[in-house]
C-alpha cells in the first residue's frame, strides 16, 4: 500500500522538478525544437531499439533528413553523433538539445525510443508525437511501475500523446489498450 502511494507522488514531483523546472525551462531555451520537428516515437518492454532503428532506416531510405535518438545511438542522417546520455530517455534539457540542433541543420524527422519511465518522469516534455509506436508489454519493469495495470498505464499515456498509434496487435496488451484508447 505505502509503495503505491509513493508511486502516485513521484508523478507529480516529477511534473514540477523534471517538466515544469528542467523541461519548460529548457524548451524556452531551445525554442521549442520539437514543434518544429515530425516526431515519431516508439515505446515497449522489448524490441524498443531494433523497431526505431528500422524505421530510422526506412525514412533516410525515403530520403527524409531523418534523426534517431535510442538507447544505443544517436544518428543524424548517416552520421553517428555522441550524446553521452547512455539511457533511453534523456534528460529533457538534453533531448531539447539535441532537437535544437536537429531543427539548426534542417532536419524533418525524429525517431524517438521512449521508455515508460522517462516519460513517466517527465523527461519527453514538450514533445507531442506525430505517431507513437507500440512493440509490447509484458512483466518487466513491475519494480518501477508496481503492477501490470500500472506499466499498461504508463505505456498508454505514451500512446496518446499522439493522434496515431500503432499497437502490435499480437501483443497480449493489445486489447486492453484498445478499449482503454478507446
Amino acid at each position: 500500500m505505502i509503495k503505491h502511494i509513493l508511486y502516485k507522488l513521484k508523478r507529480p514531483y516529477h511534473f514540477i522538478k523534471t517538466g515544469l523546472l528542467n523541461g519548460l525551462l529548457a524548451e524556452i531555451t531551445y525554442k521549442h525544437p520539437a514543434k518544429k520537428l515530425k516526431v515519431i516515437t516508439i515505446t515497449g518492454t522489448d524490441g524498443k531499439t531494433t523497431s526505431s532503428t528500422l524505421l530510422y532506416h526506412v525514412l533516410k531510405s525515403a530520403n527524409k533528413k531523418v534523426g534517431l535518438l535510442s538507447t544505443v545511438a544517436a544518428y543524424l542522417g548517416n552520421k553517428s553523433v555522441s550524446t553521452g546520455f547512455h539511457v533511453t530517455s534523456p534528460q529533457p534539457k538534453d533531448l531539447q538539445k539535441f532537437m535544437s540542433q536537429m531543427v539548426n541543420k534542417k532536419y524533418e524527422y525524429l525517431v524517438l525510443e521512449v521508455t515508460s519511465h522517462g516519460d513517466y518522469q517527465y523527461r519527453t516534455w514538450g514533445v507531442t508525437p506525430i505517431i507513437s509506436g507500440l512493440t509490447n508489454i509484458s512483466n518487466e519493469h513491475l519494480d518501477y511501475h508496481l503492477t501490470y495495470d500500472e506499466y499498461l498505464s504508463a505505456k498508454l499515456n505514451i500512446l496518446k500523446k499522439a493522434p496515431i498509434s500503432v499497437v502490435n496487435s499480437d501483443d497480449r496488451s493489445y486489447l486492453h489498450l484498445i478499449k482503454k484508447m478507446a
